[in-house]
């Protein structure tokens, strides 16, 4: 974990006490990610909107959930935290996300979440069966 404050993204006194290093994989901010980080892969195809490939950890999304400068990773938006319990990688509140799977057109899923403390909304289509 590394000391360095960078007032221009929001960290330091009176803005947020996140560490700047990733909060994925851990590693610190201007360091590459872990190459099991979601960030060096980017969004999975086809998500909107999407998220470049990021292999450089960069100061905007080192912030942890319930910052108000987090940015989402790339990947859904939310993780299992235990059995049972969901947490949202915005707002980092518990069990508070909402998700569907809707059959669409030529045998694709479009499948949809949303927070309901923060309203972070997240979406993507599989259409692999029409590939």
């Amino acid at each position: 974990m590394t000391t360095v404050i960078d007032e221009s993204q929001g960290h330091g006194p009176g803005r947020c006490v996140c560490p700047t290093d990733c909060p994925t994989c851990g590693r610190p901010s201007g360091e590459r990610h872990d190459l099991d980080c979601p960030w060096t892969r980017g969004t999975v195809a086809h998500e909107w909107p999407a998220i470049a490939a990021e292999p450089t950890v960069a100061v905007g999304h080192t912030h942890r959930p319930g910052c108000p400068h987090v940015v989402r990773r790339p990947g859904g938006l939310s993780a299992l935290v235990d059995e049972g319990h969901v947490r949202c990688l915005m707002c980092g509140r518990l069990d508070t996300i909402e998700a569907t799977s809707i059959d669409s057109f030529g045998g694709t899923t479009e499948h949809h979440q949303r927070c309901t403390a923060c309203g972070q909304t997240w979406g993507w289509a599989d259409i692999s069966a029409i590939l």
